[in-house]
Formats: structure tokens, sequence, C-alpha cells
């Protein structure tokens, strides 16, 4: 299944939210929350690229627009890319949906190695623990 087409499915086309799903992954559908990652229409990048000397002529005006646009900047030196710019919010968003990637990871990894118990025989045993205190 295209990516684009399952975040789409997943989400009922409203971006930003987290909606339940199954994703067919080969031979097993994989249940779970899946975070959407992807915007409907994409950025232009070759507008958000600028030259050092750029930003230096005009930080507080691109801090402004990066907080307003919430688009990341490319800075370049001499012809090279060498830092993206991006505001605080877009960052901790990024931050968090990578801690969450890589959890759905681990996960899938314990998936696959066979590290699963049933959800029944957890919730038994967690009752059974709680009850002998």
């Amino acid at each position: 299944m295209d990516a684009t087409l399952a975040t789409r499915q997943m989400t009922n086309e409203r971006i930003g939210e987290a909606a339940p799903a199954a994703i067919d992954f080969g031979s097993r559908p994989v249940y779970g929350l899946y975070l959407v990652l992807l915007k409907e229409v994409p950025m232009k990048l070759s507008r958000r690229i600028k030259p050092i000397s750029y930003l230096k002529a005009h930080a507080a005006e691109i801090v402004r627009h990066l907080g307003e646009q919430r688009e990341p900047l490319v800075i370049t030196q001499n012809g090279e890319a060498k830092v993206v710019m991006q505001d605080i919010e877009s960052y901790e968003q990024t931050q968090q949906t990578m801690a969450l990637l890589k959890i759905l990871a681990l996960g899938n990894r314990q998936v696959e190695e066979g590290k699963v118990q049933p959800a029944a025989d957890v919730i038994k045993r967690l009752r059974e623990r709680r009850e002998s205190r």
C-alpha cells in the first residue's frame, strides 16, 4: 500500500491528527496508533534557501517568519547548504515524532522476534499482582 494513501486513509484526510488503523505489511496486518507525517501540499524548498549574508542582515525578520510560517529555512555558505533553521514548536514536534517512531520500530522488532504476549494474559497477570498486594 502506498504510504501517502495509507496515511490519508488513516486520518480521513485530516493532517496532524492520529488515528487507529490497520495496515497490511506483508503477511499480517499491524494495528496501532499511527501519526501523520505528511502534509497535503509539499513546501517549496527552493523558496526557503538563503545565503548566510541574508541571515546576518535579516535575522529578526527570519525568526518572525519562521514562527509564523512553520517551514524550515536552509542557510548556505559558499553556495553549499550548511544549516537548517526552524521554529521551536516545529523542532519539538519533530523530536516527539522521532521518539514515537523509535517506539513503533522497537515494538515492530519485538513482534518480529516473537516477544509478545496475548493482552488477556497480561491483563490477568496485572490483576493478580494487584490483588496480591
